[in-house]
């Protein structure tokens, strides 16, 4: 596996997720 976000906690798409409280993480 990938490196997983730490906010989401799966790992990183092209382009950003919002997780439940809001947050947008950066592009990977």
């Amino acid at each position: 596996m990938a490196r997983v976000c730490q906010v989401t906690g799966k790992t990183p798409i092209g382009g950003h997720k919002v997780s439940h409280s809001n947050i947008k993480t950066k592009r990977r």
